[in-house]
């Protein structure tokens, strides 16, 4: 089989999670004899078996894709996953806790979609491919023809719960979607003794205001804590950083690692007792699933969908109570988790390989249904 992944502009130069999750699906396609392709460049291709209309909070790509799909009668060849996050803890974010210049004018705007209109100027800046859609689509009602979308193109939901939350964001009721579950790239290592472990707190997430990270370090700062952060740099929010790497580098227990590729976290989450994310906003948190699985004890945001893949196995803190964290970390460095047992459970469950095969398991239902 054939698929096409249609994805953003910028899936590579903005390297993010939905990037990592269409490169592990054509890793393992790959190795299943498949042939995948991930489109980034608003081109369909033809002569594919299937295409997958990636991002619903992308939606200038998606309604590109989408009209040139119907244009070229490839609609019944379509599927979407969507990674959609919940916009009333969007909003609640952008409204109260991103702050900056650059981001002043998005507070005018009231509602997800109209703010993306805006931000699509701004992006049609650096890619010129944007510009005549852009344009276009500028008093174009998104919420109208993304109804359209989700009603008449069968999903791809990455957790339970992102179910209930596109049907109340868009008033919809969702007919026509498969559950396919993210995974874990699972490497055999030898996990290191707790004792061993020389990170007792581990951060993992670009440095940038949604990731909550500035307010983490501030949190941690001087406790007796050993504290280790690890992500790439958000070029676009420049005091933010400045200020977090103010805080590491005045601190006595904090280091900034910078960024780390997948192969080189292993080590890290080998290392680390305690991993942490407070983000604002997750789909399905790729972070907390790769600590968990190496063995360390994790504290995940509750605005994300983690609860449906670990559910009590770890622990949550709500973003806007974060003392809560200080409340938990003594109890968690003292409670040796079964690092083997963790393992096994990832890999019985939520690999890259078994939600691959999922995936094709849900493609081949849908055409079969045409």
């Amino acid at each position: 089989m054939k698929i096409a992944f249609l994805t953003r502009v910028d899936a590579f130069s903005k390297y993010g999670g939905d990037t990592y999750q269409l490169e592990m699906y054509c890793k393992y396609l790959e190795e299943m004899k498949h042939e995948s392709k991930i489109c980034f460049d608003l081109d369909v291709p033809v002569d594919f078996d299937c295409y997958i209309l990636v991002n619903l909070d992308r939606p200038l790509e998606l309604i590109v894709y989408y009209e040139k799909l119907c244009q070229m009668n490839l609609i019944k060849k379509t599927l979407f996953l969507t990674i959609h996050h919940d916009y009333k803890i969007i909003e609640f974010f952008e409204k109260t806790i991103r702050t900056g210049i650059l981001y002043m004018p998005l507070k005018i705007f009231n509602g997800y979609l109209k703010r993306e209109k805006f931000k699509n100027i701004v992006r049609c800046i650096k890619y010129k491919k944007l510009r005549f859609y852009t344009f276009k689509q500028l008093f174009m009602s998104y919420s109208e023809i993304i109804r359209k979308i989700l009603i008449d193109i069968p999903l791809i939901l990455i957790a339970d719960k992102e179910k209930e939350i596109i049907e109340r964001d868009f008033g919809i009721i969702i007919k026509k979607y498969f559950t396919v579950y993210n995974g874990v790239d699972i490497k055999p290592v030898i996990q290191k003794d707790w004792s061993r472990r020389d990170i007792d707190i581990l951060v993992v997430g670009r440095i940038e205001p949604r990731k909550n990270v500035l307010a983490l370090a501030k949190l941690l700062d001087n406790s007796p804590y050993q504290v280790r952060f690890v992500g790439a740099i958000n070029m676009n929010v420049p005091n933010y950083c400045r200020k977090f790497k103010k805080i590491i580098m005045k601190s006595n227990n904090m280091k900034y690692l910078g960024k780390k590729s997948p192969s080189e976290m292993i080590n890290v989450y080998c290392r680390s007792k305690i991993c942490i994310s407070a983000s604002w906003f997750e789909v399905a948190s790729l972070v907390d699933l790769e600590s968990y699985a190496y063995g360390c004890n994790v504290i995940a945001s509750t605005n994300g969908h983690t609860d449906c893949y670990l559910g009590g196995r770890i622990n949550y803190i709500d973003p806007q109570n974060m003392n809560n964290i200080l409340l938990m970390i003594p109890n968690l460095l003292q409670n040796i988790p079964d690092s083997d047992a963790q393992q096994l459970y990832i890999k019985e469950k939520y690999t890259w390989k078994r939600s691959t095969e999922q995936l094709l398991l849900s493609v081949n239902s849908a055409l079969n249904h045409i």
